[in-house]
């Protein structure tokens, strides 16, 4: 998934699979998994160009719906399961549960994140990827980094 991938060729190539059914939900799923294997640096613009051919065009929608409209991922529901670790609302869409969990959260403005840790039973904890909007994350005993989109 190169630069060179997302030219008008490879756009009509998304036009035809969203034409023929291909849902939005489908096409981040398809583009998750390849992400992992081409890397997610080299995603983002296809990533990108996806949004553009799935954007619903109606002009009547909420804030929530236009945000949701700018990510290729589905914003999910209300995060009522981990409300205890969040100050404000946030929303949970699992797009993966098989092998590795691969959830987007998303954070209405100044929602919090209250302290708490990923522990894993082998390797990893945590991989953050920033796919619209802003935020911050800190590690313990670091200082907070903030998430633009594509990081």
């Amino acid at each position: 998934m190169s630069q060179g991938l997302t030219d008008s060729s490879f756009k009509y190539h998304l036009m035809s699979a969203k034409k023929n059914g291909i849902t939005k939900t489908e096409i981040a799923e398809i583009l998750t998994h390849a992400a992992f294997y081409a890397g997610w640096s080299k995603a983002w613009a296809v990533f990108r160009m996806a949004t553009e051919v799935w954007v619903d065009e109606s002009e009547d929608v909420s804030n929530k719906e236009k945000y949701q409209q700018s990510i290729l991922f589905p914003i999910g529901n209300p995060n009522d399961g981990f409300a205890k670790y969040f100050i404000g609302q946030s929303y949970l869409a699992p797009l993966s549960t098989t092998q590795v969990g691969i959830f987007n959260v998303t954070f209405e403005p100044k929602c919090r994140n209250n302290w708490h840790i990923h522990n894993a039973k082998t390797g990893g904890g945590q991989i953050l990827v920033c796919v619209g909007g802003r935020g911050y994350y800190q590690e313990w005993g670091k200082e907070a980094v903030e998430l633009k989109l594509g990081d």
